[in-house]
């Protein structure tokens, strides 16, 4: 399992920090995950409000100064945000919010979204989706299905999770402003 920096800009990637910044600290976190990959080390640390996921790169180690690659794309609120939770984390300081660029309403939908595809995948009807979703007193029988709020929002539900199937869960790394 790794990441890639340039898609999710909630990674932080490290280098060795060069010599003039003499005041600069060591790494004194341990990850909960590492694994080694071509471009280095692939670091998950977790703290109290989530994972932040990290990238060693030119042989960082403990035991030398690290500094934080900041790339000025797009994404640089974002990775300017996910280096100051590091900053953060490492200072032993508190962090200010959660880590979590997606709220409690979206992760919700988004695991109805899932449900749906699942289920349309399987080869259920929308009814039997909406059901499943919703409970079956909210799905209407008969015609008044038809024109029904419940079934479109079903329909909408499973297209969505079909743009996601097809590469749109990119999005889902996406600082929330950009999205």
């Amino acid at each position: 399992m790794t990441w890639l920096p340039q898609l999710d800009a909630s990674t932080v990637v490290l280098t060795q920090s060069p010599d003039v910044f003499a005041n600069a600290k060591t790494m004194t976190l341990s990850p909960t995950y590492a694994q080694r990959g071509a471009e280095g080390e692939y670091w998950l640390v977790n703290n109290t409000h989530g994972r932040l996921r990290l990238v060693l790169m030119d042989g960082v180690s403990a035991s030398h100064p690290t500094a934080v690659i900041v790339p000025l794309d797009a994404n640089f609120p974002a990775r300017a945000a996910a280096a100051a939770r590091l900053w953060h984390l490492a200072m032993s300081r508190p962090a200010r919010r959660s880590s979590n660029p997606i709220s409690l309403q979206r992760r919700q939908r988004l695991a109805l979204i899932l449900r749906a595809l699942d289920a349309h995948q399987s080869g259920e009807t929308y009814r039997d989706i909406a059901r499943a979703l919703f409970g079956a007193r909210r799905v209407p029988a008969g015609s008044a299905w038809k024109t029904h709020d419940v079934r479109d929002r079903t329909i909408r539900l499973v297209r969505k999770g079909l743009r996601l199937m097809r590469g749109g869960y990119l999005d889902l790394l996406l600082h929330p402003q950009h999205r």
